[in-house]
């Protein structure tokens, strides 16, 4: 599932140009205690969470590996930080 924040660009095509490939996104409220999550369970936290834009205007995002590999981004809004 890919969210769309207000820019009208999901954070997988904010990444896509250093990932170089799609990455599925995540929505959450808390990005920090779905990184410690996923890192208990097994995942690993690949970038810690970041602002979409210079100043978080359209959020923020992380990105993980799942345990099987498996490149994913979590993403929140700005309301959320």
């Amino acid at each position: 599932m890919d969210v769309l924040p207000p820019s009208g660009k999901g954070p997988s095509a904010e990444l896509n140009s250093e990932e170089r490939v799609i990455v599925p996104s995540i929505k959450t409220t808390d990005i920090e205690t779905k990184l410690r999550l996923i890192e208990e369970f097994g995942g690993k936290k690949l970038k810690d969470k970041t602002p979409v834009d210079k100043h978080a205007e359209h959020g923020y995002y992380a990105l993980f590996e799942d345990p099987q590999g498996n490149r994913m981004c979590l993403y929140s809004q700005k309301n959320s930080a």
